[in-house]
């Protein structure tokens, strides 16, 4: 049951992913976004955050002492922002549009919709990157405490192919009506991944943990 709670959020996680990599690209494009920018906002933003908060966040999840667990607590609050970043990035057009109208427009005319409406998605898909990154060390470093050392091998390999199978289903199914109704499968994809990844959160339970143990500080 533990394998089959962990490939069913597995299953979620990848299908939700796919969105990042297959449809911003065409998303930023659409919205005249030029290649360096959409380079940079796919890319080195991703790299720049791991680089800057990953340690600190691996340090916050290994001390966590929680009646959830150390990985549970990191990977619920990540997946509740990640569904909200999704939503806003399906709706940054209408979304941005408002704000253009109503606050930016009649204070600062000189900015132009377009950079109103690139700006509002990419502080979205910054967001995105910081919850993704996250999310995915929380859920690696979550299966290296609950999964059996002995089973840890054959874990793995089903982990790649239920991987393999929601992107291929994504590619097949979502793909090619992902630009004509983002925002129906923006919505739609973040309440599935909502509902199972939570549901598999309540389900795998952590073991217990030792107590955490500080370095003591040398005397000058």
């Amino acid at each position: 049951m533990l394998f089959v709670w962990l490939l069913w959020g597995d299953f979620a996680a990848a299908f939700f992913g796919s969105v990042f990599g297959n449809f911003l690209p065409l998303y930023l494009k659409d919205l005249q976004a030029s290649d360096t920018l959409i380079g940079v906002m796919l890319g080195s933003i991703g790299g720049i955050i791991n680089i800057l908060f990953l340690p600190g966040i691996s340090r916050m999840s290994d001390n966590c002492r929680s009646r959830w667990g150390r990985r549970i607590p990191f990977l619920t609050i990540a997946t509740l922002f990640k569904v909200f970043c999704l939503i806003m990035i399906g709706f940054a057009p209408e979304v941005g549009g408002w704000i253009y109208t109503l606050v930016i427009h009649p204070i600062v005319p000189c900015i132009s919709l377009h950079a109103v409406l690139l700006g509002w998605l990419c502080i979205f898909i910054v967001a995105f990157h910081y919850l993704g990154m996250v999310f995915n060390n929380a859920f690696s470093w979550l299966m290296r405490d609950v999964v059996p050392q002995g089973f840890m091998a054959r874990f793995l390999a089903w982990f790649r192919i239920i991987g393999q199978i929601a992107s291929f289903v994504f590619m097949w199914y979502i793909f090619p009506s992902i630009m004509t109704h983002r925002k129906e499968i923006c919505v739609g994809l973040g309440l599935f991944y909502l509902i199972i990844f939570l549901l598999m959160c309540y389900k795998v339970k952590e073991g217990e943990y030792p107590p955490v143990v500080y370095a003591e500080k040398k005397p000058n």
